[in-house]
């Protein structure tokens, strides 16, 4: 046995003894409460006065209410005027939905009632202090997101298609990574494997713009050879912290910049309790396979004040690892450490400042005969710090919101037997502000801007077999480039009637190597009456080139044996996205929404991998007349690829067919092609892509769930994946035949179930791909393909405090 195959298994040992202490210390904290008596769901009046664990920080009324009406199940409706300027008490314990309600508006003076329909009205007294039946004048409370326009807005009146994941629903399942939270929303594709990464509306994955409680997540690809396989995905917040997750189908490039031209995440985080508590969980993932790594997985969540009504803190972290797979191919064994701290600072109740440290380390091990294709082991670390000043201010006429972040990061590889080859260093600073006001009662403005400055060190590039820099100097050692981005941007929301908005808002960009842009985008919303609404509009997006494929002298090398080398005459990547939708509502038990978009991308950035290219004349080739490059190895260059065009279709619905039962569901379909007939580069040939994908995800794509409330504590769900067939990609990296042959569709199920053994105390299972199905044939050569997990176990335990 090998040295690393011994270390394998007795880390392995090691994992799974942990694990099983974390899962039992927890649940004999939970037991250690007692049990709630379990009663079969029965009648409609006895759900609603069934008592249930309600967990509810102080915040906005509106807000808080939407919480209740998640962890209730009623349905919430709400005097139109009555959150204005109310905040919300903390709610925590096992309480009935009566009890959780007359905490939450203690002290507020607003009376409410609890209808055995299980709808809850609030706000509406009569003469007599009661509430009357007839509930005209109120409005149903809709979920809130933030990210569209910057403020608050009632999801379905948002300028954008949004899909919200809350923090209940993220509870149900593994949470690793950002992958795992948005991999079943529509227009969401996960592209590639173990070094995967999410791409929407079938637009690049360097598209999607992550965020933090509206602060970007500034990206790591950088710190990859292939700028690729970003590494950020791994960096959020664990699910203790989360409140919700935002997901932004379509450019936001118009508010956000560069890096959003496919869509927007925005994690929102939960604030600072009035009281300490937290959380503390823990899950294993067991393969059925078992040349398959199992995971693991510890996180914990602390909050409360040091001193009341001044000063606060947050303190998260996690670790999560992975055995490595025994496959060619297949997913590294990976150890992922994370930790935050935040500190709030509230001198009045109008200003809130945060300072927030964050610092994570990843480390990733591919052994050969294991998880290697080759014949060396390899080892990738990653490391990152984040230190972050915000201040949020509520004023007479308005709200301001400023922030300076910088961050950096790094990647060390080594190969064993080898020097290092790729050791970069990344740094970002970035200011943002913004200020948001209401004009009249018809018109809210928002403008802002931002400063961004990025510093990229290239350590070990090619061993000092870097070419001269422009003024002679030979390239040798740790050399550095840097860009500087600014921007302004500003957008009004205009209530041009009681029923139709509309919301017009540009953005301009300067950057120092790409000079100027300009994102504008106009989006209008009409509800006829409160079940229906149409939305509506154009937008647009764009992304500039990272420095490693401008900046000349960096070079990446190719697995053909060619070394990829910047190019000065790029362009940015450019997006025109037009989208139309309908959305219905019956305020009771059914909503459903179906969206079509259309988006001309232009512009892609890709590179000629290791074929042979023409020589300019005056440069160097070799004995078959390729173009050699700098180093000596063959010449691969970066290069637009002129147009492209990506149309879909996203459905998705929720149906509460009787209380016990609830049946959602969505579909998506996204057809792509790019536009390369008689186009070459330096002699290679594009033409052969023609009408091939830019990015290879399934043309269908589907996920249907049935969840079943068994038990007042006992919840049970079955899942049904469908993965169709992939547009035809294009593989730019090598070989003669650019195209990939698509693997085939997919059909998967998981089932689960979440059990809540008491007001502290959750067990949460599930197995997935319950009949064991993958498209990875390891026989199979030329096709897209990557390593997919077969069945599995998860079990996860949490205990709240």
């Amino acid at each position: 046995m090998g040295v690393h195959a011994h270390r394998r298994k007795h880390t392995t040992r090691i994992r799974i003894a942990l694990a099983g202490r974390l899962l039992a210390t927890s649940a004999l904290i939970g037991f250690a409460a007692p049990l709630l008596h379990v009663q079969h769901a029965g009648a409609q009046s006895g759900e609603v006065a069934a008592a249930r664990a309600f967990d509810i920080p102080a915040q906005s009324l509106a807000s808080a209410l939407n919480t209740f009406g998640r962890q209730s199940g009623l349905q919430v409706t709400l005097a139109s005027s009555t959150s204005d300027g109310v905040t919300s008490r903390a709610v925590k314990g096992t309480l009935t939905p009566q009890q959780a309600l007359s905490q939450l508006l203690q002290g507020t003076g607003i009376p409410f009632r609890i209808n055995a329909d299980r709808t809850a009205v609030i706000g509406l007294p009569d003469s007599t202090g009661t509430l009357p039946p007839d509930t005209e004048g109120a409005l149903v409370l809709d979920a809130i997101t933030v990210t569209a326009g910057g403020f608050a807005q009632a999801l379905v009146e948002a300028p954008a298609s949004i899909t919200l994941i809350p923090r209940e629903e993220l509870e149900t399942k593994p949470y690793r990574s950002l992958m795992d939270a948005v991999r079943h929303v529509e227009g969401v594709t996960m592209v590639g494997g173990d070094n995967g990464d999410i791409s929407i509306r079938g637009m690049p994955p360097a598209g999607t713009l992550i965020m933090v409680d509206g602060r970007r997540q500034n990206s790591t690809r950088e710190l990859n050879p292939k700028s690729g396989n970003s590494v950020e995905d791994n960096w959020m917040p664990p699910i203790g912290a989360v409140d919700r997750i935002e997901v932004v189908r379509g450019p936001m490039s118009s508010r956000y910049g560069s890096d959003a031209m496919g869509g927007v995440i925005n994690i929102i985080t939960r604030k600072v309790a009035e009281e300490w508590s937290g959380s503390v969980g823990a899950d294993v993932t067991l393969q059925g396979n078992s040349r398959a790594g199992n995971a693991y997985l510890g996180d914990f969540y602390l909050t409360g004040p040091i001193v009341p009504e001044l000063l606060g803190l947050q303190v998260w972290g996690y670790k999560t690892a992975r055995d490595e797979d025994q496959i060619p191919g297949g997913f590294n064994e990976s150890d992922n450490l994370n930790g935050t701290a935040r500190l709030w600072f509230t001198p009045t109740p109008d200003h809130d400042i945060l300072f927030e440290a964050h610092k994570s380390h990843q480390r990733y091990w591919e052994t050969a005969g294991n998880s290697s294709t080759g014949t060396s082991d390899v080892y990738r670390d990653y490391d990152r710090e984040s230190y972050t000043l915000a201040h949020t201010g509520r004023w007479d006429f308005g709200t301001s919101q400023f922030s300076y972040v910088y961050d950096t990061a790094s990647r060390d590889t080594f190969t064993a037997g080898a020097p290092d080859t790729w050791m970069p260093d990344l740094a970002n600073h970035t200011i943002d502000g913004s200020f948001v006001a209401p004009l009249g009662d018809r018109h809210t403005l928002s403008f802002g801007g931002q400063w961004r400055r990025q510093i990229l060190d290239i350590g070990g590039m090619r061993n000092g077999q870097l070419p001269p820099l422009p003024d002679g100097t030979p390239a040798t050692g740790q050399l550095s480039a840097e860009v500087d981005q600014w921007a302004l941007f500003a957008e009004d929301e205009w209530k041009m009637t009681d029923t139709f908005s509309l919301t017009g808002g540009i953005r301009y960009d300067n950057n120092s190597i790409f000079s100027d842009h300009i994102s504008p985008r106009l989006y209008g919303n009409w509800r006829p009456n409160e079940n229906w609404a149409i939305k509506g509009g154009v937008a647009t997006g764009f992304v500039p080139p990272t420095m490693k494929e401008y900046v000349p002298y960096i070079g990446n090398g190719q697995r053909g044996g060619a070394t990829t080398w910047g190019n000065p005459e790029l362009k940015p990547e450019t997006s025109l996205n037009k989208e139309i939708g309908l959305y219905y509502d019956n305020l009771s038990n059914f909503s459903a929404n179906i969206t079509y978009f259309h988006t001309d991308y232009d512009d892609k950035i890709a590179n000629t991998g290791s074929r042979c290219l023409n020589a300019p004349s005056g440069q160097p080739s070799d004995g078959n007349g390729c173009w050699s490059g700098p180093d000596g190895r063959p010449m691969s260059v970066y290069f637009n690829v002129p147009e492209a065009i990506i149309q879909g279709v996203e459905l998705a619905g929720r149906w509460n067919i009787d209380d016990p039962f609830t049946l959602s569901g969505n579909y998506t379909y996204t057809d792509s092609k790019m536009k390369t007939d008689g186009i070459s580069v330096y002699g290679f040939p594009l033409g052969q892509a023609d009408g091939l994908a830019p990015v290879s995800t399934p043309r269908h794509a589907a996920s249907l769930r049935l969840d079943w409330q068994a038990y007042e504590t006992l919840a049970t769900y079955v899942r049904a994946n469908y993965r169709g067939k992939d547009n035809q990609g294009v593989n730019w990296g090598g070989g003669s035949n650019p195209m990939n042959k698509s693997a085939g569709d997919l059909l998967t199920f998981d089932v689960g179930f979440s059990w809540q053994v008491n007001d502290s105390f959750t067990l949460n299972g599930a197995v997935y791909n319950l009949t064991d199905k993958t498209n990875y044939d390891p026989d199979r050569t030329g096709s897209y393909q990557y390593i997919e997990d077969g069945r599995r176990f998860w079990l996860g335990a949490r205990t709240t405090f």
